[in-house]
């Protein structure tokens, strides 16, 4: 899990399984990496169908992972409104 509390998870269960997908996510880039090499940046239309593919895939799971982010961070804001400091206080 990420730095989420119980209270949190309660609140919004969609978090946990956030954490699962990213670690499931992270585990197939690895994957992809490893069976392929560099395939981080686009590799030549020459190269093999499988690793264009891989290439393709690994381009949508990084934009994937990001929405991921993105998501949960709206979830943490929503649950964490800003705190008021002193100096914000309305006299």
């Amino acid at each position: 899990m990420m730095h989420e509390s119980r209270r949190e998870l309660r609140a919004a269960p969609e978090l946990a399984v956030l954490a699962v997908a990213q670690g499931a996510l992270d585990a197939l880039v690895a994957s992809l990496c490893a069976r392929h090499g560099n395939i981080e940046r686009k590799p030549p239309p020459t190269r093999p169908v499988i690793v264009l593919r891989a290439a393709q895939l690994l381009e949508s799971l990084r934009a994937l992972q990001h929405d991921l982010e993105l998501y949960r961070a709206a979830v943490l804001r929503a649950l964490r409104p800003p705190k008021l400091r002193d100096d914000d206080i309305a006299f």
